[in-house]
């Protein structure tokens, strides 16, 4: 079976492939990228906060499984935890048992994550174009120095994850077309048994629309009889390998968590969603965010309608799974900004392909449109940072004008450059990530963080839970202090008005409370704690007898 390359006009990609398409080369061209992610990732990792209450809910998830010695069922605040499944939880495990119970490490995955990915979408480019050898540079670089995938690979989410197992089951069914060989669709397998031990049944959403419209991208000479009936094979394997954890969490989490996770989280987004639920046009507004800087460069989108004119194969298999993901989850009712972040590398790699098809060897290219969104974003960030808060108050503006006035004089200066085409993309990703980088500046220096921080809290709710103390909340408690408190016990959800019962049969107990205005619940409460929490006061009373 012939390559995709090979059977769609490569003459659009040839120039950057010369060796004077640009002199740089060498380490700094394979390995130079990594460093746009490390930098903004460590700052995170040693100066920001977790926040609340996603990411303080998986870490707690995870925390609780380890302490009672659940590995099979998530749990939050001690009963079965359905939203999620266990593999990032199981990877947080790993690291414990081999450096002990912190916080570091599960900070950390995201960045391995975005690191391997990244690596990933390199890989993939020398796949789907093996005539271009550059185009896995130029892909890797933009990768790295793409808006959402920095920010996300500092967030302690699922979507990296999804993005690791998306990518590699792509990877399987490129080399599955152009090999014929039956290993690359056992990867394919692989990849969606893990997305489901990942993000669940959504994995199918991912990966299988590029493998069911495979005439639309697959080699003239392709066995298409023998192509789906191993892709149908793949698939049935992918259902087996994940039932070998999904049979047993049925089994022990019992009838509600059985519902939740073969039907409800599924059909119940699709159709109605519970949570973060939002019109079809969400994504049309969102995604161009995301893949920022690469969606405003005109290089990118001429060259990839070029290409896409001229048949290209590796384009229309690009497409092939992005349109149709762009279309199921803009028609699905639960929405989040994250959701399309597996496909971004799909969009970075067409974006790369567009740029090396409009290259001439030995050109110049202008980079003032992109480098314009580096300009811009620490001045939205710090507006944005004090519309949250309710003004500049929780701004430092100190930090906030040296770091805005130095990520202008950056952008600007990138602007203006005219630059060999590999030299122009590293300079401009790096500037997004100085960007990043000083936009987590301006948020930690000022006092908006410590809205987010919730250890002070804990400490306080941990003493109480080591004493014996039992512990209730006013509102929804989503675990957001159970890892820094290292709670074993649950929190009881007794709402505003159920404290003075609560309390009268609890005189010993601790009430975590983020009512309004946030006044005593009851006459004999006594004050503990108080501080800003997001958007609102944070309250811990002790109970006492009236």
């Amino acid at each position: 079976m012939t390559t995709l390359s090979e059977t769609s006009p490569p003459r659009r990609l040839r120039p950057a492939a010369g060796p004077g398409a640009d002199p740089a080369g060498g380490l700094l061209d394979r390995w130079g990228w990594a460093a746009l992610l490390l930098v903004p990732a460590m700052l995170a990792l040693f100066l920001r906060p977790l926040i609340p209450p996603v990411e303080t809910r998986y870490i707690n998830v995870a925390w609780e499984m380890w302490s009672q010695g659940k590995f099979i069922v998530p749990v939050l605040n001690t009963e079965a935890y359905s939203d999620k499944p266990p593999l990032f939880f199981w990877m947080i495990h790993a690291g414990w048992a081999l450096f002990g119970v912190n916080e570091w490490w599960p900070r950390l995955i995201p960045v391995l994550l975005a690191l391997l990915n990244t690596s990933l979408v390199g890989v993939l480019a020398t796949r789907l174009w093996p005539g271009v050898p550059r185009l896995r540079e130029f892909s890797v670089w933009m990768m790295a120095g793409t808006l959402a995938w920095m920010a996300f690979g500092v967030a302690m989410m699922f979507d990296m994850l999804l993005a690791t197992c998306v990518l590699l089951g792509l990877i399987g069914l490129v080399q599955a077309a152009a090999t014929g060989a039956r290993r690359w669709h056992a990867l394919y397998a692989v990849a969606i048994a893990l997305g489901i031990l990942a993000k669940g049944p959504v994995v199918f959403l991912h990966l299988l629309p590029p493998a069911l419209l495979a005439p639309l991208w697959l080699p003239g000479d392709a066995d298409r009889g023998r192509w789906y009936r191993r892709t149908a094979v793949a698939v049935l394997g992918a259902i087996l390998l994940a039932g070998i954890w999904v049979v047993p969490a049925a089994v022990f989490g019992g009838d509600a968590y059985r519902e939740k996770i073969l039907w409800k989280q599924t059909a119940g987004r699709v159709t109605d969603s519970f949570a973060h639920k939002r019109a079809w046009w969400f994504y049309i507004l969102v995604f161009p965010v995301l893949a920022l800087p690469w969606f405003i460069w005109p290089r990118a989108w001429s060259g990839s309608r070029q290409l896409l004119r001229e048949g290209d194969r590796g384009v229309r298999f690009l497409l092939c799974g992005f349109v149709p993901v762009f279309i199921g989850f803009s028609a699905i009712s639960g929405k989040q900004i994250h959701y399309l972040l597996p496909w971004l590398p799909g969009f970075v790699l067409m974006a790369a392909a567009g740029v090396a098809a409009t290259t001439r060897s030995g050109g110049l290219i202008t980079l003032a449109v992109p480098a314009l969104v580096w300009v811009a974003l620490p001045a939205a960030a710090t507006v944005a940072i004090a519309l949250l808060a309710g003004g500049l108050s929780a701004v430092a503006l100190e930090w906030a004008l040296g770091c805005g006035s130095l990520a202008l004089v950056a952008g600007v200066v990138v602007a203006f450059q005219r630059a060999p085409p590999l030299a122009g993309v590293r300079r401009l990703a790096t500037v997004g990530s100085l960007g990043l980088t000083l936009m987590l500046v301006i948020f930690v220096t000022g006092p908006l963080a410590d809205r987010y921080d919730v250890k002070p809290a804990a400490l306080i709710i941990g003493r109480f839970a080591q004493a014996g103390a039992p512990l209730a909340s006013t509102s929804a408690y989503n675990g957001e202090f159970g890892f820094f408190a290292r709670l074993a016990v649950p929190v009881q959800d007794i709402g505003p008005g159920g404290v003075p019962g609560w309390c009268a049969a609890h005189p010993a107990g601790l009430v975590i409370d983020r009512r309004e205005p946030g006044s005593p619940p009851w006459p004999g409460a006594v004050p503990l704690y108080e501080a800003p929490f997001r958007g609102r006061v944070l309250h811990l009373w002790g109970c006492r007898p009236g």
